[in-house]
Order: structure tokens, then sequence, then C-alpha cells
């Protein structure tokens, strides 16, 4: 099996930090982290809640999750980041073979590669435009390849594919009848305006396990809190180390899920954005000679297979010269050096990007 390489957006740092350069290679909140969210965490270095280990249950930090995401707290979990709740699972569910679908998060390779699983590799379905589940070609993969876990990201990062939850439970079912077993990451759900959440669905189907990060759309994934509900959730905890949340993470968030009226104000005015942006994003980016895909999320996949530029070349030439960083595809598994990732920020950054992306392009020979 080929090593897939631990390359993602956001490693701001080997070009000087966020006062050097600006960050469209990973995919935060455009409105950045709430208020309530940056009190919490001021409270708590004022009172040095560093000095003590965090609550080893996270018993408040559960409760909160659990009525914020409207589960059940026995079928809840935290972790450190989404990656954890991605190994935890994977080495948890032991099943032989992964059933992966290109384009996708790389760390669904990694995990299989790293606990020795067989993969078994499908594509989503490229159009002109957009990217589609292959929900028909995932049925007859499920029925041919029993005892298996099946990856969905939903929506999917790069493609901003969003899978209709009616598909999501027939692939669940049929899972069910083959023994395999369906990890949904949700990482990016809240920034859609079409909900189509699995979350309900765990407490009927015990193969199905979803997780999500809660630090994209809070715009902290520095704080990493990643959350898992299924029914594994007590196995998931006998093979987590204590104090799994560090402190700041655990009380901040504690905090902010509890302001609900402002948490609701919050995700509408973030989703507005991210629709509103998009629509003109797309605009100057096809203008340009790039193909942007329809998304359902807060980045955008671009082909740049038109033009002579390619993803290492333009990458480098934006955070060089205009110290903005995009995603460079190429070490994301289904894609090439023509495609990169932008994600979707305020308007005058996106203005910057623009702008940027129109001097570099007209550059190139």
């Amino acid at each position: 099996m080929q090593k897939i390489e631990a390359t993602h957006g956001g490693n701001i740092w080997i070009y000087g930090g966020p006062e050097k350069i600006l960050d469209f290679s990973s995919n935060s909140n455009p409105l950045g982290p709430p208020q309530p969210l940056i009190q919490a965490l001021k409270q708590a270095f004022k009172t040095k809640m560093f000095m003590h280990y965090p609550e080893p249950t996270y018993h408040d930090l559960k409760n909160t999750l659990s009525s914020f995401l409207e589960v059940s707290q026995r079928n809840l979990e935290v972790l450190n980041g989404c990656s954890d709740a991605i190994y935890k699972l994977t080495l948890i569910l032991n099943k032989p073979r992964t059933i992966l679908i290109a384009p996708s998060f790389q760390e669904y390779w990694r995990a299989s590669w790293v606990l020795n699983k067989k993969i078994h590799e499908i594509n989503y379905i490229a159009k002109d435009n957009e990217y589609l589940f292959p929900t028909n070609e995932v049925l007859t993969t499920l029925n041919d390849s029993p005892e298996a876990i099946l990856y969905i990201c939903n929506p999917n990062n790069p493609t901003g594919t969003i899978t209709p939850l009616k598909h999501i439970e027939e692939i669940v079912s049929e899972a069910l009848r083959k023994g395999s077993h369906i990890i949904i990451d949700e990482s990016f759900m809240d920034f859609s305006r079409k909900n189509e959440s699995a979350l309900a669905l765990t407490e009927s189907y015990p193969n199905l396990h979803v997780i999500k990060s809660l630090t994209k759309i809070f715009a902290s994934p520095g704080l990493r809190l990643g959350v898992a509900v299924t029914v594994k959730s007590n196995q998931i905890l006998k093979h987590s180390p204590p104090w799994r949340i560090n402190i700041f993470a655990s009380h901040a968030f504690t905090s902010l899920l509890k302001k609900k009226r402002f948490i609701k104000n919050y995700l509408k005015d973030a989703r507005e954005l991210v629709a509103k942006e998009k629509i003109k994003l797309k605009k100057t980016l096809e203008e340009l000679g790039t193909n942007p895909y329809q998304t359902h999320t807060n980045f955008m996949l671009i082909s740049l297979r038109k033009l002579n530029s390619n993803s290492v070349k333009l990458t480098k030439q934006l955070a060089l010269k205009h110290k903005i960083l995009i995603r460079d595809c190429s070490t994301i598994p289904g894609l090439n050096n023509k495609y990169v990732r932008i994600s979707i920020r305020k308007p005058s950054e996106n203005q910057k990007l623009l702008n940027a992306l129109r001097e570099t392009l007209n550059e190139s020979p």
C-alpha cells in the first residue's frame, strides 16, 4: 500500500506565522472565533486554570455538546480533534478493509495504511463544474466487499459535495446487512445551508459512526476538539488516554455552547457570508480561466486544467510574492497538480486573493 503524505493546509508557520501570510489553505469560519469563546479563554488564562488537570470525565463538556448536537450523551465521546476520531474508530471497528471515495480527506487513507487495511478505492463522479456522490457504485461495492469500513466526508473535503440523507440511510442499511460500518465525517456540515446530517440516525443504526470537528465552524483549530457520536463511545474511551482535551478547550467550549441564541445567530451569519462570497468568487475565478467547482461549504476546489500553471507553481508564487497561502491539492488522493483549494474568507481578503490570482495567472507563460 502506498504511503500517503501527512500534508495539510494551514501550515502558515513556514512563512513566519499569521502576521506574515494570509491563509486560504485551511477551512475555518471567516467570521473568526466567537467572542464568548475568546472571553472564556481569557478567563481560563486569568484564573490560571492551566495549573490544574482537566476534569477527567469531561462531564460538563459532553453535556453541553449533547444539547448542542441534539444527541444522547451516552453515545458521545470527545477527542483531540476529528483526526483522532478517524484513527480510534478505524482501530476499534477492526475490519480487514476500508472503502475510500476519492478525492477526499487524506487521513482516511493514512489511517488505513497505518493500521494495515486493504483499501478498495472508488471515485466521486466528476462533472463539468461539480462532483457527485457515487451512490450506486458505493452500494455495489458494499455488496461485493462485506466486512469493511466506508468513510464518507459530508460535505466532502475538498470537492464540497453534499450527500443527501436519504442516500446515506440507504447505504448504512445495506452496510448493516453486510457486516460493514460507516464513518461519516460532518466537520463542515455546519457551514452548509442544506442540512443533511446523519446524527439522528446513530440511535437506529449500530454500524453508523458520525464524527465532526467543533473548531472549524468556531474558527479555533488550534484548540483541537473533535466529537464522535456512536454506540462505540465506551470503546473509544477505553482506547483513549486521560486528559485528552486540554483545559482551555474544555472550559471554553463548555461555556460557549451554553449560549444557544448567540450560536444560532453566529452560524446563520457565517452561512450567509459564505454563500454571498461564493457567488462573487466563482464569477471572477471563471473569468480568470479557472474552473471552480460547485460547493456546499466554506471552501472551493478549483481546476487549473485550462491554464499553463500547476498547483505547485501557483501555490509557491502566491506565497512568496503576495503572502497568500492556498492549498496545493496534488497530495490529495484522487487529484493532481492541476487542482488547488481555497477557503472562503471575508470580502476584503477574498478580493486580495482574486487580485493576486489575476496578476499571477497573467504573468504565467
